[in-house]
């Protein structure tokens, strides 16, 4: 078995580059962009108005999320449960699991992706009840067609995106996944060594999101700007008010009287804390808050950093750990398979630079400081599974 996950020397010295090169220009950015944060989401959110650009990123922010919890979330723990059954097929439990492994991890596989993408489900109707509830909240005495049916088409814009998940997931198992456990090509190529560190990666991915964004607490653009005299009084484009909004999407129904049931949440600096032990207490308590606009506490006005970057980040960290290491080839060249997935992740994590922007749901400064922690985990993880503390496993 190959026991090496030293990456290959002429992928290793193009990567560190790459990753040196991203990290400096982001970290030029995010400090350029902490003196004029407000003036460049001013000008992004002006495309939010253009309809083709709206839904490119009504689309697209959901999708690393997905692809994380209903692709890379069930690969990895069947690539885990692999080794944890053979590791241990001399005990009880496991002997009869290692007699039956094979089905057992087809079994697994779909468990793992009903799971994953229950959640999604899940997700895409709430934000369809969402659009509907929020719209009763503001309109008290009616119904407007035209915004339920914007809130309508996002939620069905996201369950298909759902449905092309489990789509190419069901293509990747027959054509591939299955001859990989029946083989045990999981085993026998060491992929336990990228799945324990994409397993790394996620975890202190979503460890920095969680930590960090309660001790900022800070607000969303959609929430600083959200009344026409809000956006004046916290320095923002008053043409990017809900007001001027629900003009540009025929909302018919404004009324302020309704709108005035929310506290307008006060903008703040990356760096400014902003009610940190009240938003630890509202993480725990349960069940949450379930809206994001503010109300009374400002609790959800958490943006900083990106959780949606940090996704997208472990689509390109898990194209680069399984398909451009030696445990997965030999070679030293990258077929055009393997470059074509590498740059398709590089496309999204761009587009999703801009349209988060663009669809209010962060600020330049929460997305630049994301791709440089994702820089520097994904450098740190890399070294925690080469120092192979995890020796029962890793092999």
């Amino acid at each position: 078995m190959n026991s090496n996950f030293k990456l290959k020397n002429k992928s290793n010295k193009k990567m560190k580059l790459f990753l040196i090169s991203v990290f400096i220009i982001a970290l030029l950015f995010f400090i350029a962009s902490s003196f004029y944060d407000k003036k460049i989401m001013d000008f992004f959110v002006g495309f939010y108005k253009v309809d083709i650009i709206h839904w490119i990123s009504t689309w697209s922010y959901e999708l690393g999320s997905m692809l994380l919890i209903g692709f890379i979330v069930p690969i990895c723990l069947i690539c885990l449960s692999d080794r944890i059954i053979i590791v241990n097929k001399d005990k009880r439990v496991f002997r009869w699991l290692y007699m039956h492994k094979n089905a057992f991890l087809i079994f697994l596989f779909w468990v793992f992706l009903i799971i994953g993408l229950s959640n999604t489900t899940h997700n895409s109707i709430q934000n369809i009840w969402y659009g509907i509830n929020n719209q009763v909240m503001i309109s008290i005495d009616k119904v407007d067609l035209a915004h339920l049916l914007t809130y309508f088409q996002v939620g069905v814009i996201n369950l298909l995106m759902v449905l092309m998940i489990l789509l190419f997931n069901v293509l990747f198992f027959f054509i591939y996944l299955k001859d990989m456990i029946m083989t045990n090509y999981i085993s026998e190529n060491n992929l336990i060594k990228p799945t324990i560190t994409m397993i790394y990666y996620m975890c202190f991915c979503f460890a920095a999101v969680f930590v960090i964004k309660h001790i900022s607490g800070r607000p969303l653009y959609s929430n600083s700007v959200w009344t026409r005299q809000n956006a004046i009084n916290m320095g923002l484009n008053p043409n990017n008010s809900v007001e001027e909004m629900f003009k540009i999407y025929g909302w018919d129904f404004f009324d302020p009287k309704g709108l005035g049931r929310f506290s307008p949440a006060k903008y703040h600096e990356w760096w400014e804390p902003n009610d940190t032990l009240k938003n630890w207490k509202n993480w725990f308590t349960y069940p949450e808050k379930d809206f994001w606009i503010d109300l009374e506490d400002n609790y959800m006005d958490m943006d900083f950093p990106s959780g949606h970057i940090m996704s997208y980040s472990n689509l390109l960290a898990t194209c680069y750990f399984f398909y451009f290491t030696k445990s997965y080839k030999q070679t030293e060249k990258f077929s055009n398979v393997q470059k074509s997935l590498f740059s398709l992740c590089l496309i999204l994590i761009a587009l999703s630079i801009f349209t988060l922007m663009i669809q209010m749901f962060h600020w330049p400064t929460d997305i630049l400081f994301s791709i440089c922690a994702a820089c520097l985990i994904f450098v740190g993880c890399q070294k925690l599974t080469n120092k192979n503390r995890l020796k029962k496993l890793i092999k």
